[in-house]
């Protein structure tokens, strides 16, 4: 029901999203974006739209100039975490999401099913990550990281049953 693409430069991160949900019998699109900025972050998700949406209006730690693995997997995670438990998103259930957020420049993709945080110079997550991932393999020679993820967003769009538009793209 999405497709979430991120593309990390080490100065900036550009992030684009399909608006499509989707259950076994109908897509629509919703009114809002799946993808936000919320402080210094860049925030977009996949899976339970309830805890995805919870997320984009937290309270952040300030990410620091330094240490910035150590602090999204510890600092960033365990705030994140401890919120949503606060929020009553019991995080043992379907309530899990897939998240990609941008930070000082980087890029990183954490799933709260088991808090594991992978930074990365580019990523997808949701049903068309497959499909914008290998859009992502064949553009890597473009020096649009904007135009890349808007392709490969559009792509999973036109091949997956499961995504739909329009498209939001934020860069930060």
């Amino acid at each position: 029901m999405t497709c979430i693409v991120a593309i990390s430069d080490g100065d900036s991160v550009v992030m684009c999203a399909d608006r499509g949900i989707s259950d076994d019998d109908i897509i629509t699109s919703m009114s809002v974006p799946k993808i936000s900025q919320n402080g210094q972050y860049l925030i977009g998700y996949s899976d339970s739209p309830g805890t995805g949406q919870l997320v984009q209006y937290m309270t952040l730690p300030t990410p620091p100039n330094k240490n910035l693995d150590k602090f999204m997997r510890t600092t960033f995670a365990t705030s994140l975490r401890k919120q949503l438990t606060e929020s009553g998103v019991d995080l043992k259930d379907s309530a899990h999401s897939s998240l990609l957020v941008g930070v000082n420049g980087f890029l990183f993709a954490i799933d709260t099913s088991d808090w594991q945080v992978i930074r990365c110079e580019y990523m997808s997550i949701g049903s068309g990550s497959s499909i914008a991932l290998g859009s992502l393999y064949t553009t890597s020679t473009w020096k649009s990281a904007e135009k890349r993820a808007i392709t490969a967003v559009s792509a999973a769009i036109e091949l997956s049953p499961s995504c739909k538009g329009p498209i939001d793209t934020l860069v930060i």
